[in-house]
């Protein structure tokens, strides 16, 4: 008989101990071939929401309150398990990678991103239900006994270090358990995509083939900088592009913003806090901390089990169970008479001992009579499904409630914030009110005595300030704000503050003058002219090879010099990685040098390139190398397999998702 405090962790049963390479270039170019930037998106769009996310309470009925984000062919995803999800993947990569910026981190781990990691996992359990399969509890809760995480010094399973592992985690035993089953069993789908794939000798010698080729390589390259800085530019240049192209040269519209704020902050320590209230609200609180303390008593328990089976009637057991109470009262010590006579294998070495248990861990007789009892006493005989049992309370752990005096400081902080809260609510109401009667924020302003705040000049692409806050954009460009000079409706921003504004003034946009901008007008012309004159050498290179022209006389051409390049691969960045695709994508060369290819790049510089010789990646593998190359190979195809089966699940499984309620606690 086990008894277990569960609770919901993703728990990777299947290990994948992948030996590494000794050095072996040719396997890191394999690899990195067979994982590149392809496979590392998918590795964080499709295997990092199957990993991290897991489905720790994600199946329990106390997110039912939540609003449905998405629905997987009936079965609702909640935004609060959604939520969780979220929180719980950036947590992580912030433990493991503390220097990350956690602003690039929240749009990295997006709601939506986990989503879908969501959404597969319950495409997948649709199917398995269509597949018939299915994972027990019994299955789940043996494996869990069976990992070495939770064994203690003798090897056998310890309660207790399960009970740590799970509690450290602010989790309970049983939706563990509920939770690794629903692994077990999606893990039973995946493997049944991903682990039937196979790779060929032929395929792995192919892909190596590819991976570890080498070029070599002749160019030329003439930047647009270059020729840029070799044109001089006269003022009357500067003086017709800047008349010419004026609109790219003109300071933004800028407002000046008039407005009055309702600060619950600024309003902390106006009311005066009595002592009646400080005592009212200490036994308020008190009286809530007792029920939380009564619900989280946590008993250290030991049990004797008498089973009853198909070797041992439930007579048998009632007396036998009998006889044991006698020799307790004899005297005989209860860890000793458990270590003989229980028959339950997980406890009796350790004398019982079940470990601290709360309410909702044991089997309901067993938790009446555990609670009922006071340190140091037995129970009479409790009868469960396995038979009979004798219960100790080993000892007590409760919470110790702090006094009035302990949470004086705290208690007035929240009744100050408290008031302070109340009372904004009531400016914020009356402030609304002034606003709407008055075509001005002065009289409010001084019918409130909140100070009427101006700020300085700000400009439409302004993302700081007042500015930073969506609903103030809004405001600012609304019709009756903008164009009629009214005051805004009454605005609540992110930090608590409530507001209301208009537009103070306003200083049109304007030309910049001359002397701001002339060192970018000269920048620009020279480059204008660069770029004219890279396309008519590029074409004139184009015409040159057309006609049978060599490197040499294309470098001439470009007055510019052939550089070369030997062993080349296909991850290289140098000399660039446009000339990288474009060296492996030019055709073998002949006898000789290869043809010439002229090309712009992206930034508008000319390249001239010549494969000169291909050596194809051909070194032999050893045995255990072919053997992690074919694994490898094999993986790629098989989590392929697994992406295609869940394409065609979402094509045929109505998946409808909630665009609107992804983001509900975010406020503009």
């Amino acid at each position: 008989m086990r008894f277990f405090v569960y609770e919901s962790v993703s728990l990777t049963v299947r290990e994948q101990n992948e030996p590494g390479v000794n050095g072996e270039i040719g396997m890191q170019s394999f690899r990195s071939f067979i994982r590149g930037p392809i496979g590392k998106i998918l590795l964080f769009l499709f295997v990092v929401p199957f990993i991290i996310t897991g489905f720790y309470g994600y199946f329990e009925s106390g997110g039912r309150s939540a609003d449905v984000v998405a629905e997987v062919d009936g079965s609702p995803i909640y935004g609060r398990m959604l939520n969780e999800r979220v929180q719980q993947m950036r947590q992580q990569v912030l433990s493991q990678s503390p220097g990350v910026d956690p602003a690039l981190l929240e749009s990295f781990i997006s709601p939506e991103m986990v989503l879908q990691g969501l959404v597969n996992n319950e495409l997948l359990a649709v199917e398995a239900n269509n597949a018939g399969l299915s994972v027990s509890e019994d299955q789940a809760a043996r494996l869990v006994v069976d990992f070495p995480q939770f064994h203690g010094a003798d090897g056998k399973f310890s309660a207790e270090a399960f009970e740590q592992f799970v509690r450290a985690r602010g989790m309970n035993q049983r939706s563990f358990i509920r939770s690794l089953r629903q692994d077990l069993l999606l893990n039973q789908v995946r493997s049944s995509f991903e682990d039937t794939d196979f790779a060929l000798p032929t395929e792995v010698a192919e892909q190596r083939r590819l991976a570890e080729q080498q070029r070599d390589i002749r160019y030329v390259r003439k930047t647009v900088a270059e020729l840029a800085a070799g044109y001089d530019v006269s003022e009357a240049d500067i003086l017709s592009w800047y008349e010419t192209n004026q609109n790219s040269f003109m300071t933004p519209e800028a407002l000046r913003l008039q407005y009055i704020a309702v600060d619950p902050a600024a309003l902390a320590g106006e009311s005066e806090i009595t002592e009646e209230q400080i005592q009212a609200e200490y036994a308020s609180r008190r009286a809530a901390m007792e029920q939380v303390a009564a619900r989280a008593e946590r008993r250290r328990a030991a049990h004797l089990l008498v089973a009853v089976n198909d070797e041992q009637s439930a007579a048998a057991a009632e007396q036998k169970i009998a006889t044991l109470q006698d020799r307790l009262a004899m005297g005989e010590d209860f860890a000793d008479l458990a270590k003989d006579a229980s028959d339950d294998a997980s406890t009796a070495s350790t004398g019982g001992e079940l470990g601290l248990v709360g309410r909702g861990d044991l089997p309901e007789s067993m938790e009446q009579a555990l609670f009922a009892l006071a340190e140091g006493e037995v129970s009479a005989p409790v009868v469960t499904d396995a038979g009979y049992h004798l219960v100790k309370l080993l000892s007590v752990q409760t919470r110790e409630l702090p006094e009035v005096e302990e949470s004086r400081d705290a208690i007035v902080a929240d009744l100050e914030k408290r008031a302070a809260e109340v009372r904004a609510i009531e400016l914020a109401d009356r402030l609304e009110e002034l606003a709407f009667e008055h075509s001005d924020l002065q009289t409010p302003s001084e019918q409130l005595g909140l100070p009427l705040q101006v700020t300085g000049w700000l400009t439409p692409t302004q993302s700081d300030g007042l500015l930073q806050h969506a609903v103030v954009r809004e405001a600012v460009t609304s019709s009756a704000v903008r164009e009629q000079g009214m005051n805004s409706e009454l605005l609540q921003l992110p930090d608590g503050r409530s507001l209301v504004l208009r537009i103070g003034e306003v200083r049109p946009a304007e030309p910049m003058p001359l002397a701001d901008v002339r060192d970018r007008i000269r920048s620009s012309i020279q480059r204008e002219r660069a770029l004219l004159a890279i396309d008519a050498l590029a074409e004139s290179g184009r015409e040159a090879v057309a006609g049978g022209a060599d490197m040499a006389d294309v470098a001439s051409l470009v007055d510019a010099e052939i550089r070369t390049q030997e062993g080349l691969t296909r991850t290289d960045a140098m000399p660039s990685a446009e000339v990288v695709r474009a060296a492996f994508s030019a055709p073998r060369p002949a006898e000789g040098a290869g043809s010439v290819e002229v090309l712009r790049l992206a930034n508008g510089d000319l390249v001239a390139l010549s494969v000169v010789a291909v050596r194809d990646g051909a070194a032999p593998l050893g045995d255990r190398e072919q053997a992690m190359a074919l694994a490898e190979l094999a993986s790629v195809e098989g989590g392929r397999s697994l992406r295609q089966a869940l394409m065609l699940l979402r094509n045929t499984t109505p998946v409808d998702i909630y665009e609107s309620r992804l983001r509900p606690e975010v406020v503009e």
